[in-house]
């Protein structure tokens, strides 16, 4: 079997250890006719891939829908990053949300 991919994935590709042979994009000038030839582009699926690896392999009770793994990010704010933050979304925002349609409201009465 040979491994069709980009010429900076070639080194993970044969690390992977599931190709006879890896070939690049630009080295493929013809596929052969004399043989059958399956073009799967994976496009970074490594999901995809470990279940076409599995179903390949005839291990269909491997294939699966994997959990994906979430990294928690949390923020770290300062007493006064907590301060401001609640001054800005909850009072600031909404009061000068509140001060502009009260002007608006103005300009339009003094218009009619």
């Amino acid at each position: 079997m040979t491994g069709l991919t980009s010429a900076g994935n070639t080194d993970f590709v044969q690390s992977l250890g599931c190709y006879d042979e890896v070939v690049t994009y630009d080295r493929v000038t013809s596929l052969p006719s004399d043989s059958p030839v399956a073009y799967v582009d994976m496009a970074g699926n490594m999901n995809l891939f470990l279940n076409c690896m599995d179903w390949m392999a005839n291990r269909q009770d491997l294939i699966s829908v994997r959990p994906k793994v979430v990294d928690a990010r949390f923020m770290e704010l300062t007493l006064r990053q907590t301060q401001m933050v609640f001054w800005l979304s909850l009072v600031v925002v909404p009061l000068g949300s509140v001060l502009i349609g009260l002007a608006m409201m103005r300009k339009r009465r003094q218009r009619s």
